[in-house]
């Protein structure tokens, strides 16, 4: 995965995304210290459900505004192996635990 520049606020402002990937965006700026995000805690932050979520977040990723990192981990509960996806702005290059 590739990092690039971080986007400047005016960036966002001026950017065509909906007001819920607006939502998200300023969740993952003002609630997260540059760490991986997964969808529960990030969507616990914006007040969402996390089908909600989804289509922000691509469109969001889309614009390049935010990062996506797709794992595959085994489940604490039921201990299958299943993908869990993360969330991040760009730029951040701190690798701390979710």
């Amino acid at each position: 995965m590739t990092t690039t520049d971080a986007p400047s606020l005016e960036q966002v402002l001026a950017s065509d995304i909906s007001a819920t990937a607006f939502r998200l965006y300023v969740g993952l700026a003002l609630r997260t210290q540059g760490e991986w995000v997964s969808i529960p805690r990030l969507v616990g932050h914006c007040n969402l459900g996390p089908y909600q979520a989804r289509k922000p977040l691509a469109e969001l990723q889309e614009a390049g505004l935010i990062e996506k990192n797709r794992r595959y981990e085994r489940d604490e509960v039921t201990g299958h192996r299943t993908n869990r996806t993360y969330y991040r702005l760009p730029n951040d290059t701190s690798e701390a635990s979710v």
